[in-house]
C-alpha cells in the first residue's frame, strides 16, 4: 500500500528545495498452519512478517522560505514466529501452552535543513528480540462456574545505536548504547460465571 500525502513542488523562492509530502508503504504477510493431534490436541504455527518504510519532509515554518524543514526517513522490519499445542474441542478443561519469538529492527534518518545554517543529521537504529513461554487454561467446575489462569515469562534484549552530526548536535559521533535486557513474568487468575 502506497499513501502520498501533499504536493511534490519546487519552493519558488529556492528551486532545490522540495516542498512537505509524506509517502508510506507496507508489505505484510502471515502463514498459520495447524495440524490436529491425538488426544484432542491441536498444534499450531504461526508466523508474521511485516516491512514498512515511510518518507517525509515538514515545512516547520510555513513560509515559502526554508527556514526549517524537517526530513524523517524511516523503515521497519518485524518477524515474529509463534508454536502452540492446545486442545482442539471444546470441553470441561482447555488448555493453550506455546513459545513465542520476536523480532524488530526499526532506524530514523532526520535532517534538519535550514538558510539560516542549523543542521541536523541524525541516524537511530534500534533492534529488539523478544522470547516467551506462556501457557492458559480453563476448567469448568459447573454449568455456571469456570476457573480460568495464565502466565507468561518474557526476556527481551533492546540494542540502540545512533550517530549525530551538525549544528544541532550537542554530542556528535556514533555512539552505540549497552544492550539492554528486561525478563518479565506475568499471569492471571479468574472466575467466569455464566448466568
Amino acid at each position: 500500500v502506497s499513501l502520498s500525502f501533499g504536493s511534490v513542488r519546487l519552493n519558488p523562492a529556492n528551486p532545490s528545495v522540495v516542498m512537505p509530502f509524506d509517502n508510506q508503504d507496507g508489505d505484510r504477510a502471515t502463514a498459520i498452519l495447524e495440524q490436529n493431534l491425538a488426544n484432542n490436541l491441536k498444534l499450531t504455527a504461526q508466523t508474521a512478517y511485516v516491512s514498512w518504510a515511510a518518507d517525509r519532509t515538514n515545512d516547520i515554518d510555513f513560509t515559502a522560505y526554508r527556514l526549517v524543514d524537517i526530513s524523517d526517513a524511516e523503515d521497519n522490519e518485524v518477524f515474529s514466529q509463534e508454536l502452540r499445542l492446545g486442545t482442539s474441542q471444546p470441553g470441561r478443561f482447555t488448555f493453550n501452552a506455546g513459545v513465542f519469538f520476536y523480532s524488530n529492527k526499526y532506524g530514523i534518518h532526520r535532517t534538519v535543513a535550514s538558510d539560516l545554517g542549523i543542521s541536523l543529521n541524525a541516524l537511530a537504529r534500534t533492534k529488539t528480540t523478544s522470547w516467551s513461554l506462556f501457557s492458559s487454561g480453563r476448567m469448568e467446575v459447573s454449568d455456571t462456574f469456570a476457573l480460568r489462569g495464565g502466565i507468561r515469562q518474557s526476556w527481551e534484549d533492546k540494542t540502540v545505536e545512533y550517530n549525530l552530526s551538525g549544528s544541532l548536535a550537542k554530542l556528535p559521533g556514533v555512539r552505540t548504547l549497552p544492550t539492554q535486557s528486561n525478563a518479565e513474568t506475568d499471569g492471571d487468575v479468574g472466575l467466569e460465571y455464566r448466568p
